[in-house]
């Protein structure tokens, strides 16, 4: 069933409103990290082939 108005302002977010941006943060959360740990470990890897003992 359908609600009618109440006659007072209602200037709240939808469930749905949230959640779409609680999901685009988690995404771009995800990507900074992934982003960090890629730059992270082929920094690893340069540094270990300019290592001599590997």
């Amino acid at each position: 069933m359908g609600r009618h108005a109440t006659g007072q302002a209602n200037y709240r977010l939808s469930g749905g409103v949230w959640a779409a941006i609680v999901a685009v943060l988690v995404i771009a959360a995800v990507a900074v990290g992934w982003g960090a740990l890629a730059q992270r470990n082929s920094s690893d890897k340069a540094q270990g082939l300019s290592c001599a003992e590997g």
